[in-house]
């Protein structure tokens, strides 16, 4: 069953996962600009904290609640 995503209420989160670091942008919707930042690998607190306050200052910036949606990509496989 296909998810409908709102996109003028959705941040969209890439991450790129490989053993050294973690490589996350965000985007929030709208014409804004994609933030990208690079994170040592399993620092899983440091990934929270930056998607959160990612979140949190996009919707501060739109003035309304915002949700996320987020591919992965990993160094184990290819992408296309």
């Amino acid at each position: 069953m296909a998810q409908t995503i709102d996109v003028t209420s959705t941040c969209c989160v890439a991450l790129e996962l490989s053993k050294a670091s973690w490589v996350v942008a965000f985007a929030p919707p709208g014409d804004s600009k994609v933030v990208v930042q690079k994170i040592k690998a399993s620092d899983v607190n440091r990934l929270i904290s930056f998607l959160n306050s990612s979140k949190v200052r996009a919707e501060w910036e739109l003035g309304r609640p915002l949700q996320i949606a987020a591919k992965l990509w990993s160094s184990a496989e290819e992408c296309y």
